[in-house]
């Protein structure tokens, strides 16, 4: 490892992320998936674990960080970085500054086995969501991206239910014998309490007594509670639940967060609370997605939120890139620049983050922007919703910086 190269990334030495679709990257902010020789894209349903950690087109990225090394598929970290932020390179080159690396397995291990979800989230895409699955195929159909039928729409998750199946010993077997030699396994979904392959071997790792040099985290929706997986948190090192808003609003959540339970959402977050008053390795904190959807109202989610006595952290969208709140036009990132800036609550440093990045122009606005508000009018028209009605004030902000949008329909 070259520690004094500028581009120099401890997380990359380290760590293996398996996406939804079964295939891996470098981290999760790294959009470069892992290829053979012959630059095929692998995922779990035709290799494992061990292979996607020995694969070349992985072991090159750190030495192309090392050797000074600007790699594209980090755009993630460098646009970060260039608003002024610190990013996910430089926060875990300092926590991981003492971590030695592995030769046979990671030591941080990010994990979002399947796409299975009971929510259907705008922020998500059935890659992530299969909650997703009916609407998109609607959508594509009345888009003209996609003709044939909803089986045929389906079958191109195919590599998701065969590469994360209870019988995918290449990926589970692997999964436990890693465990005992994670510094730290990053949950996520889908929703990962509808991952019972999973729970499977981590219940059996802690039953074994190999789960207590691991640090886990996991990031859930908090509308399922299952107990027999609850029980295995303790048993980790420490375990950090994240719990997934991007709302407060329940007007909000319901029109985000397609098909949520508000009353069990807020219910369960106080139990998660109340776990972490009787097991001090648990700890859980709100996650805040923050995106193109919901970046208006963000100074009172962050305050209204705050109502639970958990700690905040962000999580920006972005990708898919339409979702991404820089590509909103100029008049809208300006109005909301000038109100944030009179923030004076208590999450100061979450909102001058957001801020920033408000700042940083990026390029493809024209593309993008528009691409999002032909999608939100075209799924509003399948789920029967109303941006206009449920979110007035953005809706205006919006169409009065961009009077066309009101034509399309």
């Amino acid at each position: 490892m070259n520690t004094n190269s500028p581009t120099f990334c401890k997380l990359s030495h380290v760590s293996l992320a398996i996406q939804n679709m079964g295939d891996a990257c470098v981290c999760n902010k790294n959009n470069a998936s892992v290829t053979d020789n012959d630059g095929n894209r692998k995922f779990l349903y035709d290799t494992g674990l061990k292979d996607m950690w020995n694969f070349e087109s992985r072991r090159s990225i750190p030495l192309k960080l090392d050797a000074g090394e600007q790699v594209s598929s980090c755009q993630p970290c460098w646009d970060d970085e260039a608003a002024g932020n610190r990013s996910s390179r430089q926060m875990f080159n300092e926590k991981l500054a003492d971590l030695d690396p592995l030769a046979d397995q990671p030591r941080v291990l990010i994990i979002k086995p399947s796409n299975v979800c009971n929510l259907s989230c705008r922020t998500c895409q059935p890659a992530t969501s299969s909650g997703l699955y009916q609407d998109f195929y609607k959508l594509e159909q009345s888009q003209g991206t996609f003709a044939g039928s909803f089986k045929e729409y389906t079958s191109q998750f195919e590599t998701i239910r065969d590469g994360f199946g209870r019988d995918n010993t290449l990926v589970w077997n692997t999964f436990e014998q890693w465990i005992p030699g994670l510094t730290f396994l990053d949950i996520y979904g889908g929703e990962p309490m509808l991952a019972p392959a999973m729970w499977e071997r981590m219940i059996s790792a802690a039953n074994s007594g190999t789960t207590v040099n691991t640090a886990a985290q996991m990031h859930t929706n908090a509308t399922i509670w299952n107990q027999d997986y609850i029980n295995c948190l303790p048993e980790f090192k420490s375990f950090n639940v994240g719990i997934s808003y991007d709302a407060s609003r329940p007007e909000h959540l319901s029109y985000i967060r397609n098909g949520v339970d508000v009353d069990r959402l807020r219910e369960n977050t106080q139990r998660y609370a109340e776990l972490t008053k009787k097991h001090p390795n648990v700890t859980a904190y709100i996650c805040l997605t923050v995106s193109i959807f919901n970046i208006w109202y963000i100074d009172e989610i962050l305050d209204e939120l705050g109502q639970y006595g958990l700690n905040i952290g962000i999580n920006v969208v972005y990708t898919p890139e339409h979702y991404d709140f820089r590509h909103l036009p100029g008049e809208v990132k300006t109005a909301m620049i000038e109100r944030f800036n009179g923030y004076t609550g208590h999450y100061k440093m979450q909102m001058d983050i957001l801020i920033n990045l408000l700042k940083h122009n990026i390029p493809g606005c024209n593309v993008l922007f528009p691409k999002f508000w032909y999608e939100l009018v075209a799924l509003d028209k399948i789920r029967s919703q109303s941006f206009k009605q449920v979110m007035p004030e953005y809706y205006d902000a919006i169409t009065t910086a961009q009077s066309w949008l009101l034509d399309v329909k």
